[in-house]
């Protein structure tokens, strides 16, 4: 479960200012986050993932109010209960794609390496039809691998809440729809919560919800709103 109330958040010296009464997303649910470019939808995932900290308001994901926890706090459970999917990826070029996938265990202070860690990343690499390439540089991937290696390391840890950015962005609609289904499929086989940003309304029939991100109140007309 997922609720906001009267939350607030601005980013200093700019006019951005986002105001969320209320927000509530039940665990399971799969939500798509709609609206124009730049109005501030990027912010809204990052507050969720407690990358931001709102000014006012609470925030709480899976009974754990985020916004009180300290940052190092912030990092372990943004690390064992929420996946990221980066609009860019964000994938380390100079690791094979297994040791991308198992980044989130290698930079935890208290989760451990061990072999049911490695056996999950194999079997998820398996699934995406990666499972001959996981001794590769990411470099030498598609874009779409890329992606797919991404999402991997996304759902390693069985997250309760998986964030993804423009998840489908700069694929063709095909190769969309077909990362859209294995994200869904994915997290709904382990029960975790998505909120996904898209401006891409043809996948929105996919979703549980949309939220058209106007719902809330902003101003954006400064350069940091994303």
């Amino acid at each position: 479960m997922i609720e906001l109330s009267e939350i607030r958040f601005a980013y200093p010296a700019d006019s951005f200012d986002l105001h969320i009464p209320h927000l509530s997303i039940p665990s399971g649910q799969a939500v798509a986050v709609t609206g124009r470019s730049g109005c501030g939808k990027t912010t809204l995932l990052n507050l969720l993932a407690g990358i931001l900290l709102p000014s006012q308001g609470t925030l709480n994901i899976d009974e754990i109010c985020v916004s009180q926890l300290t940052d190092a706090q912030r990092r372990e459970f943004r690390l064992q209960k929420i996946g990221l999917v980066f609009q860019d990826f964000q994938l380390i070029d100079y690791l094979s794609v297994l040791d991308n996938v198992l980044l989130p265990c290698r930079i935890s202070s208290t989760i451990v390496l061990n072999s049911k860690h490695r056996d999950r990343a194999a079997e998820l690499l398996k699934r995406v039809g990666l499972s001959l390439h996981v001794t590769k540089s990411v470099t030498r991937l598609s874009q779409g691998e890329r992606q797919r290696v991404a999402i991997c390391r996304a759902l390693l840890l069985n997250p309760v809440l998986l964030l993804a950015d423009e998840p489908t962005g700069n694929l063709d609609p095909r190769l969309s729809n077909e990362i859209l289904q294995l994200l869904l499929s994915q997290a709904r086989e382990t029960g975790a919560t998505i909120v996904t940003v898209t401006h891409d309304h043809s996948l929105l029939p996919a979703f549980d919800r949309v939220i058209p991100f106007e719902t809330f109140r902003t101003s954006d007309h400064g350069k940091a709103a994303k």
